[in-house]
Formats: structure tokens, C-alpha cells, sequence
């Protein structure tokens, strides 16, 4: 019976993947303003949903169409990390078969004092670590340090995709505190992957094998 039945939703892809990055850095300095903009792979939403000339070789700008894929991620941020910060997002198709590719611009509350000290925030944040769920990867956020990186072709399926590949970490944009770009598997953490860890957490919690997370720090792993 429905009465009877716990209903978890998954958050689209590229939130999937945005909250994650964001997660431990709303925590350790605080966010007060975020812009993304989103290189969606086409596989996100099915290669045959797009005319070719709109899709290969080129870029499809999302704004107004009937994927209403920035507000859906507008919300789902607002609802997973509250709505304490300023969000614009902006969302583009392009010509790539796996793996969304995002760049990320902040605004702290708290000062970044360089790089190594960000990437050292997000390689250490795994709050689901208590639960010793299999699908949850042993490090959910790589930190990637090499220069042209991450990239859907090279990034997506670190940890059999599990985990959202961050790089060109940057404190010197004029505007923002802080920059950077992450790629997450939308076939994985966004999508089927996600399902099965949340189902994995939920059961985890329900027989209470280990210590209960948050149900928002849960939702911001799926």
C-alpha cells in the first residue's frame, strides 16, 4: 500500500554531481552566491530526442526550451542545500556521448586561502563513509590536478563513475572567490547509480547495521 511505502526521488543528473562539489564547500567557508553552467552530454536525454544539425558538432543553449533543465537544477539545489545562497544556472547540450561537464563560480562567505586548502575540503568529504554501503565510492570527489582537466571522455567513470571528477581549481577570478569545474557520469551517479545508493542507504538506515547520516547529507550523495 501506498501508506505503507517510502518514496526517495532522485536528483537530475547534473544535480546530482553540482551538490556534491558544493556540499563541503557551503560547509567550510559558506556559499553566498553560485553560477553554473552546464556542457550536458547528449545521452543525458537520448541521442534520437535532437535533430543532428542541432546536435553534432555544435552547441544546444537549453534556456527556454522545453527541457526546463535550469529550473529543475535551480530547485533541486535550493532543496537539498536550503535556500541560503544566490543560484544562476545555465544549461547547453553539447556534442559529447557521456558525462556532463559543469563549471562552477562562488562567492564565500569565509575567505579561500589557496587551492591546496580546497582541494583538501573536497577530498576529504565522505559522509556516508559510516554506512559502509558498497555503491558509495571510498572517495566520492577526485581532485584532479593537472592542467586541461577534468573531461567527459578521460573523467567519467572514476570509481565505475561513482565519483565526480573535480579540477581547474582557481582562486583568481576577479569576481569570484573561487572557480572550477567537475565532471559527473549522467548514466551513473546521475542516473542508475543513484538509485541503487539511495535504496542502499534507506536499507541501511531502516535495520540500523550503522549510524544514521542526514537525510541531506544521503540526498546530496545520490
Amino acid at each position: 500500500m501506498l501508506g505503507t511505502t517510502r518514496l526517495t526521488k532522485t536528483p537530475n543528473c547534473v544535480t546530482s554531481g553540482l551538490v556534491l562539489a558544493l556540499a563541503p564547500l557551503h560547509s567550510h567557508y559558506g556559499l553566498r552566491e553560485v553560477v553554473i553552467t552546464t556542457y550536458q552530454s547528449l545521452s543525458g536525454r537520448g541521442d534520437a530526442k535532437y535533430p543532428t544539425d542541432q546536435v553534432i558538432g555544435n552547441i544546444l543553449p537549453l534556456h527556454g526550451s522545453s527541457e526546463l533543465t535550469e529550473t529543475l537544477i535551480w530547485k533541486e539545489v535550493k532543496k537539498i542545500l536550503g535556500d541560503t545562497f544566490d543560484l544562476s544556472v545555465t544549461c547547453n547540450r553539447t556534442c559529447v556521448q557521456e558525462g556532463h561537464y559543469v563549471e562552477v563560480r562562488v562567492k564565500t562567505s569565509l575567505p579561500v586561502k589557496g587551492t591546496h586548502e580546497v582541494a583538501q575540503v573536497l577530498d576529504a568529504f565522505n559522509p556516508l563513509e559510516p554506512l559502509k554501503v558498497r555503491t558509495n565510492p571510498v572517495c566520492p570527489i577526485v581532485v584532479l590536478r593537472e592542467k586541461g582537466r577534468p573531461r567527459p571522455m578521460q573523467d567519467s567513470n572514476h570509481h565505475n563513475g561513482m565519483a565526480i571528477a573535480v579540477g581547474n581549481i582557481s582562486i583568481d577570478d576577479e569576481v569570484f572567490d573561487l572557480r572550477l569545474a567537475f565532471v559527473v557520469n549522467n548514466l551513473q551517479r546521475g542516473a542508475a547509480g543513484a538509485v541503487l545508493l539511495n535504496a542502499e542507504v534507506w536499507n541501511a538506515q531502516r535495520v540500523g547495521c550503522a549510524e544514521k547520516v542526514d537525510s541531506r547529507q544521503a540526498m546530496i550523495n545520490s
